[in-house]
């Protein structure tokens, strides 16, 4: 009970473990259950955590603890074995009609509340986790349903407990996916500007999932709690927090959800504070990185471009001035070629610094943004990844030499997240670039991947819904697959960008469109629009209004004509 207690290892071997108070800055999270007892992993074999005669709380053999059972708790553990206590996650509440339910056969009840007694079988749902899926749902719990009423319960297990002599109780969350999703960027508009914005873009296409992007100022941590205008670390884009408030509350009362879109791994450049005791990024390939990311490394892209290549974007090439001279890279739509990447960039040129992600990371840099977007109205945080592409790390303050960089652990970073924005009631979502830091197991705690050097215990679903950055046909196929196999209801969201133009030659930038020669970026999109739908997923298209995404930085986006809004709303309903 006390607030500062940690978990300490007693031995190099992380065979044993005590209580202590706290020294310093902690690196494990762990829920206590109400009926005070749990199991945890040290290396090599389970303990428990028990009372004693006393009352107090001791790390036992778990034959010494009476019934000990598997219970909904989490466990990260690092390297300098030290643990942080976190409360009992309250859970916001969930409605919704589960008398369509009563078609499946293994239901044997159903409840209020979203839940509903099920029996459970090797045949049909496994646990809970199977069933809330097979309903489009998360799961938020399982419990023990009376043998006499289904709707009330006796003990407490996580989501993938396999309960085979008890109908299980299971209760649902939240709808995987609401919605189609997109994007809102600007900010700085009146706050009656980007409500409309939201309105249309939830009426004709149906968006409920909206990704607020570059709302942030700094990448380290968020504006002072008294500023109500800040200016974005990308391109100093205005923000002002009324119009954030506003757009939120908006995407509430159209039903839908609101997510802050943050960069997991970003700090602000040369952030001593943050980056002490991090690995992170050689500065020299995120430079490189971040030049071609955004396909727009200077500034003097936006204005040198001919008005006409929007349109071009489009399939209206017969409108560009035929005595206008446009280089390789402008027909093809890529004006940042890999020559002018390499030769002009420099270590200063970055826009960030980017740090391994650990479960360590995420107790430094999650909690001041999960306070940030709480008392903003957002349901979420939405982590923006950058995928796979540091072959170098650094240990910034202190001599890394004889040390090797341990692998990047997205996993860990977003299970240790995800208890810190439960505690404020929010959930998480993430883009994992060709699947790079994804495992079934966030969402599905019936399916680890994990060693037992991290020391998980099972959670529940860390992810609110699967989410693949595609930049190839394989990894498009590999999420197809994926999603399946969570069954059919289990939603997805598909972002393969779509061009710059008919051509796709710039390989740099446009390598998920290498087999689309001679295919207009709208038409494009229609056709993965149609596809992600046909394999029970949603396409990520939609910006501002009525504009449409073609490359990764969506406030690039290009206005639709009326006609191409109502090809895209037809291909959809």
């Amino acid at each position: 009970t006390h607030p500062d207690l940690c978990l300490v290892a007693l031995d190099k071997d992380q065979s044993s473990a005590s209580f202590e108070k706290c020294s310093d800055r902690p690196f494990q999270i762990w829920a206590f259950p109400a009926n005070g007892q749990g199991q945890i992993k040290l290396k090599g074999e389970e303990r428990c955590l028990g009372k004693n005669a006393d009352g107090k709380i001791e790390v036992v053999a778990c034959e010494t603890v009476e019934s000990a059972k598997k219970v909904d708790q989490q466990f990260l553990f690092s390297h300098r074995g030290k643990s942080a206590a976190l409360p009992t996650i309250a859970q916001k509440p969930v409605s919704c009609n589960s008398n369509p339910w009563k078609t499946d056969s293994a239901v044997r009840d159903t409840c209020s509340s979203c839940s509903a007694a099920v029996r459970l079988s090797n045949h049909d749902h496994r646990h809970c986790n199977d069933f809330c899926i097979s309903v489009g749902r998360t799961c938020r719990g399982t419990h023990i349903a009376s043998e006499d009423d289904g709707c009330k319960t006796e003990d407490k297990y996580s989501c993938s407990s396999q309960l085979r002599y008890h109908a299980a109780h299971c209760e649902c969350g939240e709808k995987r996916l609401l919605g189609n999703v997109g994007s809102v960027t600007e900010f700085w508009l009146d706050p009656e500007a980007v409500e409309t914005r939201i309105m249309a873009m939830e009426s004709k296409f149906g968006v409920k999932e909206f990704f607020f992007e570059y709302a942030y100022e700094g990448f380290s941590k968020p504006p002072a709690s008294d500023k109500e205008e800040w200016k974005c670390a990308v391109q100093h884009r205005p923000v002002k927090r009324e119009t954030l408030r506003r757009a939120v509350a908006k995407v509430k009362e159209l039903g839908g959800r609101a997510w802050l879109a943050l960069h997991p791994s970003a700090v602000d450049k040369d952030d001593a504070e943050m980056l002490s005791g991090q690995w992170y990024a050689d500065p020299m390939e995120m430079s490189k990185k971040l030049g071609s990311e955004f396909f727009e490394f200077e500034q003097a892209r936006r204005l040198q471009e001919p008005p006409a290549r929007k349109l071009r974007a489009r399939g209206l090439e017969r409108n560009v001035d035929p005595d206008f001279e446009e280089t390789y890279e402008q027909k093809c739509g890529c004006d940042v070629g890999d020559y002018e990447v390499d030769a002009g960039m420099t270590v200063e040129d970055r826009r960030m610094d980017a740090v391994r992600p650990s479960a360590e990371w995420a107790l430094r840099k999650v909690p001041a943004w999960a306070v940030f977007a709480q008392e903003l109205g957002f349901a979420g945080i939405h982590w923006v990844t950058l995928g796979d592409f540091a072959q170098t790390w650094r240990y910034y303050d202190e001599d890394s030499a004889g040390r090797s960089a341990p692998d990047p652990d997205f996993s860990a970073f977003m299970r240790a997240a995800s208890w810190i924005l439960k505690d404020k009631l929010l959930e998480q979502s993430a883009s994992f670039v060709d699947g790079f830091g994804y495992e079934p197991s966030l969402l599905d705690a019936e399916r680890p991947q994990h060693s037992t050097e991290r020391w998980i215990a099972e959670g529940g679903p860390a992810v609110a819904f699967l989410y693949w950055e595609v930049w190839s046909g394989e990894a498009k196929e590999a999420l197809f697959k994926e999603a399946a196999s969570f069954g059919e209801h289990s939603g997805f969201v598909m972002a393969m960008y779509p061009g710059y133009s008919k051509y796709h030659c710039c390989s740099a930038n446009e390598k998920q469109n290498t087999h689309e020669h001679g295919v207009w970026p709208f038409d494009l999109a229609i056709k993965r629009w149609s596809e992600t739908r046909a394999n029970g997923g949603t396409y990520r298209l939609i910006v501002d209004g009525l504009r449409f995404m073609q490359g990764p930085f969506a406030p690039d986006a290009v206005r639709m004509s009326d006609k191409e809004v109502s090809e895209l709303v037809k291909s959809w309903k």
